[in-house]
């Protein structure tokens, strides 16, 4: 469910604090489901904002290939 949410807010594109915040504590959380950690890096990496790139840099060094390849694609999102 969580994944699916994050899917869903990063396609409508409204980069709102409380679903960014959302997203920032799910994107590097090893408690979470790695399919939650990709949704949210995915989902960052739409919103495209700069205060996005410090949790998805902890996220670019996930242990598992699928949440780190979206942290880093996010991150090639988001102007410096």
């Amino acid at each position: 469910m969580k994944q699916a949410i994050c899917l869903a807010l990063g396609q409508i594109g409204q980069a709102e604090p409380a679903v960014l915040a959302m997203l920032h504590r799910y994107v590097g959380n090893m408690d979470e489901d790695y399919t939650v950690r990709a949704a949210a890096g995915q989902a960052l990496g739409q919103f495209g904002s700069p205060l996005s790139r410090p949790f998805l840099e902890k996220g670019a060094q996930d242990e598992e290939f699928c949440a780190r390849t979206e942290a880093r694609k996010a991150l090639a999102q988001i102007p410096r």
